[in-house]
This record gives C-alpha cells, structure tokens and sequence, in this order.
C-alpha cells in the first residue's frame, strides 16, 4: 500500500510539474536576434523597434543578448513569423521562443515582462530584499518647514562628429540599419526614394533636408547622434 501511495504521489508531482511548465510557455516570442554584447543588442532592439512592435530584450546567459517579439499566443506568433519573413522585416533565421530561455530583460529599460508573467528565474544565492516600511515623522507636521525638491539632474550632451567621422560611423552601419533610417526620413516627409539601404542623391538630400529642419548643419551625412535623434522621433 506505501509503494502504491508512492507511485501515485510521484506521477501526481510529475504532472503538475508539466502543467505548470506548460502554463508558463503558453505564450511565446519570436526571438530575431542575438548579440554578443549589451551594447550591440541595446542599438539593434532600438533599430528593430523603429519598424516593429512589441520589441523586447532579454539576457540569454553566457553574455549573450537575445531580441524577440511578443509575447503571444503560439497560433498569432506563427502568424507574424510567416508575415515578418515574407516581408523581410525579420531574419530568415527567426524562430518561436519559449519563456524559459530568457533571464533578465534589458530592452525597453525599466520593462520587465518576465516578473509580470511570473516566469523570471531568481538569480542562484540571491536573497529577497524587504522595503523597508515607512514611518511618519513625530509631531506637529504642520509646523515642519517643505523641503525644497531635489534639482533635476542636468542632460548628458552626446558628443557630436566631424562629417569625415559622421561617414565613418555610417561606414559601419548594416544594410537593414540603413533602411531604417530611410524608413524614418521617408515617415518624417523628407524621403520618397526607395527602401534599399543605398545611399545615393535622393536619401543625402532627405538627410539634408531634415538637417536643416532640425537646426542642425546640413551636410548630408548624419552623425552618430543624429541618426539616433531621428528614430527617437521616429519612436515616439
């Protein structure tokens, strides 16, 4: 009777624990890429996010950075898969993803979807901090003089370049990066040309274009900062 209680018990734990890890990965990604550094995998989750929504970032572990997708259902994922392909939006390599792959989330900062679905792993050792609670000072609390708010912290200039270190930078930039600035230019009205990531007369001349439209020199050539400056008003 104990060896049959036994039995019983052991399926009984082998089968929540499959429910549990299917519940975890009834919703799914569709991860794009995977870079090698933080750096790297931050500038391609911004590209990607230029063009495609619900862009989301997360540790891979073994300093690998992982771009997916989602979260979605598996049979909208598949969907988007096929349509992402189909229009080159996504590497032919792209593939459904399951939760569990995914450690901490990077991108977008202060986003954290893994805590929300209950499915980020606690790093190994790591004790669980309590907020501390919070008192209310003794007294007359009328009679306490306001405390002046804490000045804002002052923005951090992004150090600009030559035209010969803007060509540079640009040098460096992939084929897909370089349509999505020529997606930008064209939802910003300055471009009509062709999505082909070629930049010739029409796209330098849209550069130029929008140069001059946000006070900038116009010399055809984004710099580093510029490009950047032209997808955030592209995001937002």
């Amino acid at each position: 009777m104990i060896r049959l209680w036994a039995a019983v018990s052991l399926i009984m734990a082998i089968w929540c624990g499959a429910a549990t890890a299917q519940s975890a990965d009834a919703r799914v990604w569709i991860q794009v890429e995977a870079q090698p550094s933080l750096t790297a995998a931050t500038d391609r989750a911004r590209a990607f996010a230029a063009v495609l929504p619900d862009v989301n970032g997360f540790s891979l572990g073994g300093g690998w950075y992982g771009i997916a997708l989602g979260p979605y259902e598996r049979a909208e994922a598949d969907r988007l898969l096929r349509d992402y392909r189909s229009s080159r939006l996504v590497p032919g390599d792209s593939f459904i993803a399951f939760t569990r792959a995914y450690r901490s989330q990077f991108w977008p900062a202060g986003t954290d979807l893994l805590a929300d679905t209950g499915t980020r792993p606690a790093p190994s050792g790591a004790a669980v901090t309590q907020p501390e609670p919070t008192t209310e000072p003794e007294g007359d609390t009328a009679e306490q003089e306001p405390q002046a708010p804490a000045p804002a912290p002052e923005p951090v200039a992004v150090a600009d370049e030559t035209p010969r270190e803007a060509r540079a930078s640009e040098a460096r930039l992939t084929r897909d990066e370089k349509r999505l600035l020529q997606v930008a230019l064209k939802w910003a009205g300055f471009y009509n040309g062709a999505i082909d990531g070629a930049y010739g007369r029409g796209t330098r001349g849209a550069m130029a274009a929008w140069q001059e439209a946000n006070n900038h020199e116009a010399t055809g050539i984004l710099t580093t900062a510029q490009r950047a400056e032209l997808l955030g008003q592209y995001n937002a």
